[in-house]
């Protein structure tokens, strides 16, 4: 087995292509009498500047520390998230989710953290890092489900996040901050941008990194 030194990633396997329709029409819905189709109806005319218009309205209001209104959880991302199993341990904690969990194996190679580096401490990392693999290949030969207690948590780990909007946005405010480890504060930050970058409309609206962040 070749192991690698690999970064955290994050995909973006799906996103709702209605989203800004039904966030709106779902902030909009516990002020009507009508159903949803009615309501939908008759903002099939609005403009999409009218419509997140009513999402900045809904959002204005909350301080620092307030969630978004439970509407946002209407709109469901579809997230695939390698990181090292150290920083995966407290990305999961994040359970308003539907998680499914790859098996902790060597195969996905691992992440050298950044005080190692800085200490230059690499090379013995790595040795270690191989005695841990191997330790595992062994115990693997007979006890499978046993063997990922020899792994150090630096090695990789391979997890789909089926997340709503109104935790997505509580993630990245909280796990992207300056004071979060290094690790699950670049799943924060890669996350963001990445849906950014497929709904430019969030960046519009919805700022969990501060105003001034640039995706």
């Amino acid at each position: 087995r070749s192991l690698g030194v690999l970064p955290p990633e994050v995909r973006i396997l799906s996103t709702p292509s209605d989203a800004v329709d039904t966030l709106c029409a779902a902030l909009a819905y516990p002020t009507v009498s009508g159903d949803w189709s009615h309501l939908t109806e008759s903002m099939r005319d609005w403009s999409d500047a009218q419509k997140l218009d009513v999402i900045r309205q809904a959002v204005a209001p909350l301080g620092q520390y307030d969630g978004l209104p439970r509407a946002f959880e209407h709109l469901h991302y579809l997230v695939e998230i390698t990181i090292d199993y150290g920083a995966w341990r407290d990305v999961q904690r994040h359970r308003m989710a539907t998680q499914t969990a790859q098996e902790l194996t060597p195969d996905l190679g691992f992440t050298v953290p950044t005080l190692i580096d800085e200490l230059g401490l690499v090379r013995d990392f790595t040795e270690l890092i191989e005695r841990s693999a191997e330790t595992y290949d062994r115990i693997a030969t007979r006890y499978p489900a046993e063997a990922a207690y020899a792994l150090m948590l630096a090695f990789r780990k391979r997890s789909l996040f089926d997340w709503n909007l109104r935790e997505i946005f509580h993630f990245v405010r909280l796990r992207g901050t300056a004071k979060g480890h290094a690790a699950y504060r670049r799943v924060a930050i890669d996350l963001w941008r990445a849906l950014v970058a497929q709904q430019p409309w969030l960046g519009q609206v919805l700022h969990p990194l501060g105003p001034d962040f640039s995706a």
